[in-house]
């Protein structure tokens, strides 16, 4: 997983954090193995997980306002591999 964070940012300023759907940009992968009903899964699972770290930091909202950090995310690749367990 890759992520982008500014060190030079004073994250102790935001109070709140806006949380944006979660996008998927897959045309470096093969996006036909991926249903939609695949992908509405893991934006569900994806957003409660970021919503509920979030939440220990900041109060998740809605609304943008002063001192509101915006979350964007977007999935690039997917591994559709299933496990297997005997």
């Amino acid at each position: 997983m890759e992520s982008f964070v500014d060190d030079s940012v004073e994250w102790s300023r935001y109070r709140a954090a806006v949380l944006d759907p979660l996008e998927f940009d897959l045309r470096e992968t093969s996006n036909d193995e991926l249903s939609e009903e695949q992908a509405a899964t893991l934006r569900e699972y994806y957003e409660q997980f970021l919503r509920e770290a979030l939440a220990t930091h900041w109060t998740v909202t809605n609304e943008t306002g002063p001192r509101t950090i915006r979350v964007r995310s977007t999935v690039t690749e997917v591994d559709t591999t299933s496990l297997v367990v005997n």
